[in-house]
């Protein structure tokens, strides 16, 4: 009954331009209560309060977080406490000075004769909401995690996963390491350029499929030069051969782009073949976190 009056409480509040407390809404331990919970306090925030819940449930953060804005990380760092939070113009001069830097990813990415206009018009247009819709899951990680690894697009997303769910399921919690992947090597800077301003570390893993494409030697110029800037956060980490090669998926490590996530996903989810590779690849990440520690 309890749980009803409070509900029942805020429900009834008319209040703006308040501080609301909530400690635990998790308590609330029924989920339709629990979701009628979380509609009224986004209801309550959208007139002007602001409310501070405090919550040990990732479903309850998950609920409540739908802007990459509103994610603010506290460190202890040396023993100084420090603060992170986006602020989103200043992310988003960083992105633009990033492409023009590096013309060929622009086009890339933008697909537009004028790189400028181009970029203008998606990162001021579509930054913000592209980046809460795609990290939509990733919320509660970014919270907690000291350390994001990144991959390109499908193949190391079901990597991941088979780490996550068997290698470590608890990885996020033992080695304050998430996994992040993004769709391709032009847009991954949209991505770790944001993970650094809220104070992450990254590993930014990808290959080069043609050493020859222009796109593909720009980005290694462009990656290599963002390392060289600041090694402590930021480390790029080339596969060769690329990861189905290093997964022996395919002797000549050529696949059609279709083939590649569903010979990983027979490979390790399904069989079980490539486990021994993949902790390799664990030993790696854990081997350059260290690095980047030191």
């Amino acid at each position: 009954y309890k749980r009803l009056i409070i509900l029942a409480i805020l429900q009834r509040m008319k209040v703006t331009n308040s501080l609301i407390l909530i400690d635990e809404p998790e308590l609330l331990a029924h989920p339709v209560i629990r979701q009628e919970l979380m509609v009224r306090i986004r209801e309550l925030q959208q007139v002007g309060n602001i409310l501070v819940v405090a919550t040990n449930l990732d479903n309850v953060i998950a609920d409540l977080l739908t802007d990459p804005l509103q994610i603010v990380r506290l460190d202890l760092i040396n023993g100084v406490n420090r603060i992170s939070q986006i602020e989103i113009n200043k992310l988003e001069e960083k992105v633009k000075e990033f492409y023009r830097s590096n013309p060929k990813l622009l086009k890339r990415f933008s697909n537009a004769n004028q790189f400028d206009y181009g970029l203008k018009g998606i990162v001021e247009n579509n930054y913000r909401s592209y980046l809460a819709a795609s990290l939509r899951d990733h919320f509660f990680d970014l919270l907690f995690a000291k350390v994001a690894i990144i991959g390109e697009g499908a193949s190391e997303g079901i990597l991941f996963d088979y780490v996550e769910t068997y290698l470590h399921p608890n990885w996020i919690r033992d080695k304050q390491v998430t996994f992040i992947t993004c769709l391709g090597k032009s847009t991954m800077p949209l991505y770790f350029l944001f993970l650094e301003e809220l104070g992450l570390k990254i590993i930014c893993m990808h290959d080069y499929d043609n050493d020859t494409n222009p796109v593909h030697v720009a980005y290694s110029k462009a990656l290599k030069a963002h390392e060289n800037n600041d090694p402590k956060h930021f480390k790029e980490m080339v596969l060769d051969p690329d990861l189905e090669g290093i997964l022996e998926i395919n002797p000549e490590y050529k696949l059609e782009s279709i083939e590649k996530p569903v010979n990983i996903y027979i490979n390790t989810f399904v069989s079980g073949k490539a486990s021994s590779k993949v902790i390799e690849l664990t030993k790696n990440w854990e081997s350059i976190i260290k690095k980047m520690e030191q």
